[in-house]
């Protein structure tokens, strides 16, 4: 073939499928803050999945299938994934970026099409390597162009990429087909809706620990407070002045409660708190460097929270007139208020 032939072929290859992409681009940028849905499958595993990308800030990830039910939301404050149907949570520090978390709680989070951040789709191809025009494909009542990208590198690894994108820049089905010494992944989305987030979305980004939720598992930087040791009870402060916990609860002691702000949990027992202090002597502690208002203290240099090293919030201790730790408990649940209230007064009005 001679080769003007040959150029002409790669320039009608190619040429169609940088329009077709352009396409995607012109969206992604008209649309920075966006709400997808979708279905995702790997072999026989699969997902009903939605979610939210804001920019690189902020992500919201929501994943059903039979067997879960997972909800995660990723903003520069915190990071928080729930399993609704073990009812188990886990709860990390936020970051300045949005990233999809490696959760403890489910592998299915892999199935979340990272790739949607990424405003051109040319730029999660290989280096060298290009997208080709393909046979298009109807898909929802769309017609759409198909896009496809094969690639084979020195490092042995080789895989395909292949979108079918619709006449307003919506990616409407993508596959990524990944293989190297280490295995294969294989990954197909089939999208039923892309559009910008709408006020009726921004509740989702704001996820709440519910009542009854456990952790997965506590935290490793260190043991919490223990029975029959000692709780600090110097260095603590009110909005006004400082805070001595032997002072606030007397020669007997009493019950120290550290809740969280924003907790529903912490919220919740603060009326199971007010019932308790009609016998028991109690202080309420934020778990911040900050006053909270209807708290009694917080803790400003941060190393008081450190020490007692709660687990999670809200964190119960019943202490004696020096401050020695004679009971603990972790969390709340309203259902079973009257039992936890009446084991506060029992071992309040015990012998040591």
């Amino acid at each position: 073939m001679p080769i003007m032939h040959v150029m002409l072929l790669l320039l009608t290859q190619t040429a169609p499928a940088d329009v077709v992409l352009d396409r995607y681009v012109a969206f992604h940028k008209s649309c920075p803050q966006m709400a997808i849905s979708y279905t995702a499958k790997s072999g026989p595993a699969w997902v009903k999945g939605e979610g939210l990308v804001d920019s690189g800030k902020r992500l919201f990830i929501s994943m059903k299938a039979p067997d879960l039910d997972y909800v995660a939301s990723i903003t520069p404050r915190q990071v928080v994934e729930l399993d609704k149907l073990t009812q188990l949570y886990d709860e990390h520090s936020g970051e300045e970026q949005a990233y999809v978390p490696k959760s403890r709680l489910t592998g299915a989070v892999q199935m979340f099409p990272r790739w949607i951040r990424a405003n051109d789709l040319r730029q999660i191809l290989p280096k060298g390597v290009s997208f080709l025009i393909s046979e298009p494909e109807t898909i929802g009542g769309a017609s759409c162009d198909r896009v496809v990208a094969k690639y084979s590198l020195p490092d042995h690894s080789s895989g395909v990429i292949d979108a079918s994108i619709d006449s307003t820049g919506v990616v409407r089905r993508m596959r990524i087909l990944a293989q190297s010494l280490m295995g294969t992944t294989d990954f197909e989305w089939a999208f039923t809706e892309m559009r910008p987030i709408l006020a009726s979305d921004e509740p989702k980004f704001d996820v709440k620990l519910p009542v009854g939720y456990v952790p997965y598992a506590l935290p490793s930087n260190g043991d919490p407070v223990a029975v029959d040791r000692v709780f600090p009870m110097n260095g603590w402060a009110t909005a006004s002045g400082k805070l001595n916990l032997g002072s606030k609860l007397g020669a007997n002691g009493g019950l120290i409660a550290i809740l969280g702000e924003d907790s529903p949990p912490s919220e919740a027992a603060k009326v199971a708190l007010k019932r308790v202090a009609s016998g028991v002597p109690v202080v309420t502690l934020a778990d911040g460097p900050h006053a909270v208002s209807g708290l009694d203290g917080f803790d400003p240099s941060g190393k008081l929270i450190d020490a007692v090293n709660p687990p999670s919030t809200p964190f119960f201790a019943l202490v004696d007139g020096k401050g020695k730790v004679r009971r603990l408990w972790m969390g709340y649940d309203a259902e079973k208020s009257a039992d936890f209230e009446k084991d506060i007064r029992n071992s309040f009005s015990a012998k040591e």
